[in-house]
């Protein structure tokens, strides 16, 4: 956890700098007719007019929820809550309570938090949230695919940097990466734990060999059909790896 939670506090930061301020991007609209009769009870509003929703950090949660912040500002309320929790619990009267730049007091005084601060988890979960509102307002959410976690089946997301799209698939909650290939090898070992014999179709199909290829090792005795007509998977991969320069892939089939 100490790894994944430093770097996403690191990229917080790095996010901060560059996040945009949401006056600078407000848009006014027309208020209603005055003179026009409000009609049914008043009920608290999803937005405010004049699109102060998109600036005023708040005004729908209570203070210091990180799905409240708005601005820099809000942002730096969220962190200072954070930062002065942390010196408190820590009681050391000779420390001076911090007061400015919460976020980089934060990652300075994370060592300490993870050992020491009993809510952690709590941190952890909202530290994810303000991560994914600043990738929103810098236009860097990540893109879903469809494909899915290896480990842990999510939906893998390609990433979006300064640079464009990154090529890789991305788990947010595992916090792993995975190429197309990284894929396709797990997929294969786990295919070979779990799915010993297959037909010759099967085989020919995951191991990207022609099936003649896979009649020719059974007519040799090096690759032994059972009764019901399915070989040895394991097997097969193995006699494919042999007979090829290039160590074959398994393809799950179905995917992009």
């Amino acid at each position: 956890m100490r790894d994944n939670l430093a770097a996403r506090l690191q990229d917080v930061i790095r996010l901060a700098a560059s996040m945009p301020d949401p006056h600078a991007t407000w848009s006014p609209v027309h208020a209603a007719d005055p003179s026009r009769p409000v009609t049914g009870s008043p009920s608290k509003p999803d937005t405010l007019p004049f699109g102060l929703s998109a600036t005023l950090d708040y005004w729908d949660t209570p203070p210091a929820d990180p799905t409240g912040i708005r601005s820099r500002t809000g942002l730096d309320q969220w962190a200072q809550a954070w930062a002065t929790a942390w010196w408190t619990w820590r009681d050391t009267p000779s420390e001076p309570q911090p007061t400015s730049q919460p976020l980089l007091w934060l990652h300075a005084n994370l060592p300490w938090a993870e050992i020491s601060y009993p809510a952690m988890d709590q941190f952890a979960a909202e530290l994810n949230t303000v991560h994914y509102i600043l990738q929103q307002a810098c236009g860097l959410t990540p893109i879903p695919t469809d494909r899915h976690c290896p480990t842990c089946g999510q939906t893998l997301v390609h990433p979006v940097t300064a640079r464009g799209v990154a090529d890789v698939y991305h788990c947010e909650d595992c916090d792993n990466d995975w190429t197309a290939q990284g894929i396709a090898e797990y997929q294969r070992l786990r295919i070979l734990a779990t799915a010993p014999y297959v037909t010759r179709d099967q085989a020919a199909h995951l191991l990207r060999v022609p099936r003649g290829r896979i009649r020719v090792w059974i007519a040799r005795g090096q690759l032994h059909q059972r009764p019901d007509r399915t070989i040895p998977l394991a097997d097969a991969y193995r006699l494919a790896s042999a007979d090829t320069p290039k160590r074959p892939t398994l393809d799950p089939g179905g995917q992009s």
